[in-house]
């Protein structure tokens, strides 16, 4: 979903007459499992994804697996309104 917070405003505040068509968009991820296979991931999507980059990410201890972790992401991808 687009958050209308996170496109560039309209109006006269921009250059006369043109609407930039421009919206934020965001992709949240959480993943559990072995710290390695979720860097595994974060590396794989910085190298093929030319368009998501990387937000946020923060990593904690799994409650509910000793030996692993949870790790909640968030990227960030810039497209048009239609």
């Amino acid at each position: 979903t687009i958050d209308p917070r996170n496109t560039l405003p309209l109006g006269s505040d921009l250059i006369e007459d043109r609407k930039i068509d421009l919206a934020r968009q965001t992709l949240n991820f959480e993943i559990s499992g072995n710290f390695l296979d979720i860097g595994v991931f974060v590396e794989t999507i910085e190298e093929e994804s030319k368009k998501l980059k990387l937000q946020q990410c923060s990593i904690n201890l799994d409650s509910l697996d000793p030996r692993g972790v949870v790790a909640k992401i968030e990227y960030l991808t810039y497209g048009g309104l239609n």
